[in-house]
């Protein structure tokens, strides 16, 4: 009788002692009871505990917040993911939201330019006015441009958008044997396009290049609408 009651407790006892029951914690607030199989570098490969013959799972690192094993141990995933979190955003600075920079490639064509951009909408994109005097033509304009950057922004930081200008410009009219120089609108519009380079994290650089249409709107005897572009180099500071 003895001996009958030591092997009943045995086979009791052996099914808590054969499998010893894991518990993935979800950030959902889920639990998954299941045996862990395979613990790799982005993700958990379990069985479930109430099918341990049928197929593995698989689930990442990134849903899990915790996993509890059968011998008492855990393991943490969450405090995981936020230290790296915090280490990328270490690693990559923040950028200010004000760009204030000129051009000087336009003193080739005898004009100055200066340019404020702010950054809006998560760093999704910017609305940039640039500001320009020609003093060989008497030219003087204003612009505004929107800037849409796909990547947000980085390092390099890639952008396109549209770009308008408008302002005046001397135009020299000629009729029979006398000419006149008078001062008449000038629009723009184009198909803008470039790159900036955070050398510092306040020292910005960039470049640009646009195409599209511009005209001198009140010209006589007609207004002059032809092919027109735009070009850039840009360096200034960042805030």
């Amino acid at each position: 009788m003895k001996t009958l009651f030591l092997t009943l407790l045995v086979a009791g006892l052996l099914p808590c002692f054969s499998f010893a029951q894991d518990v993935i914690q979800m950030k959902n607030g889920d639990e998954v009871k299941a045996k862990i199989m395979e613990v790799g570098p982005d993700v958990i490969r379990y069985k479930k505990e109430s099918y341990l013959d049928g197929p593995d799972y698989v689930v990442k690192k990134s849903q899990i917040s915790q996993i509890r094993y059968g011998n008492g141990e855990t393991e943490d995933y969450g405090k995981v993911v936020e230290d790296v979190k915090e280490k990328k955003q270490q690693e990559t600075p923040e950028y200010g939201k004000n760009i204030i920079s000129v051009n000087p490639l336009n003193v080739v064509f005898s004009t100055g330019t200066i340019s404020y951009e702010r950054i809006i909408s998560q760093g999704k994109m910017g609305i940039k006015v640039p500001i320009e005097y020609g003093w060989a033509a008497r030219y003087a304009a204003a612009g505004c441009h929107l800037n849409f950057y796909p990547f947000g922004q980085q390092r390099w930081s890639y952008y396109l958008g549209p770009a308008l200008y408008g302002g005046l410009i001397d135009y020299t009219k000629i009729s029979g044997w006398t000419t006149r120089t008078v001062q008449v609108t000038i629009l723009g519009a184009y198909f803008n396009n470039g790159v900036s380079f955070m050398a510092t994290k306040g020292f910005y650089m960039g470049a640009n290049a646009g195409i599209g249409a511009t005209g001198l709107i009140n010209a006589e005897p007609k207004p002059l609408v032809g092919v027109g572009y735009i070009v850039g180099l840009h360096f200034g500071g960042r805030f």
